[in-house]
């Protein structure tokens, strides 16, 4: 399985690669473009971003190398030549601060990011059962008629849905990192005194 996050240290060698690379003006437009489009040729590339093919072919190089894209997939030219297509490796870079034990911090926050992806599964499951059940529950309405004493209305059916908005489960997702992030930055910050 592919890791969704590279970790380095400061002291490390491939801190100052991926510093290098991102500070490289065609390969930060590169990574731009890639986070708009996934499966780009480095020829659509030097088209768009009107850089030679070669300054192109370099910075491509150069980020895949440090894991910041990947090869997505391929096509064929006109001349029958596989061509590589590019899109984003997806992934968060994690730099942190010499002898910083990210181990340590990892455990105190890998419980909390948990709970809070459960609760947000959790939330989205049921939303989509309530979504699905007043759905099911709508298309059953009797078209009233005249012989009918009691009309029908909308609120007969509003006491099925929870009064918490349906996006709960993004928030609850949000909050989870947001806490996480607190609880990073508290170690580092303790850490350094």
């Amino acid at each position: 399985m592919e890791e969704k996050f590279i970790l380095v240290s400061l002291n490390e060698k491939k801190s100052r690669d991926i510093a290098t690379v991102i500070a490289n003006a065609t390969a930060r437009k590169i990574l731009d473009h890639l986070s708009e489009k996934e499966k780009v040729s480095p020829l659509e590339l030097s088209k768009k971003l009107q850089v030679p093919l070669s300054t192109i072919t370099h910075a491509l190089k150069l980020l895949e190398k440090e894991g910041l894209i990947i090869r997505a997939d391929h096509a064929w030219s006109e001349k029958g030549r596989k061509v590589s297509l590019y899109s984003l490796a997806k992934k968060m870079i994690l730099i942190v601060p010499k002898g910083y034990d990210w181990k340590e911090s990892l455990k105190k926050m890998l419980p909390i990011f948990l709970i809070g992806a459960v609760v947000s599964l959790a939330l989205k499951i049921f939303f989509s059962s309530q979504e699905t059940s007043f759905a099911i529950e709508s298309a059953a309405v009797i078209t009233p008629t005249k012989e009918m004493s009691l009309p029908l209305t909308d609120t007969t059916f509003s006491s099925t849905i929870v009064s918490l908005p349906s996006e709960a489960w993004i928030y609850t997702l949000s909050i989870t990192f947001i806490i996480v992030l607190i609880i990073f930055i508290y170690d580092l910050r303790r850490k350094r005194t």
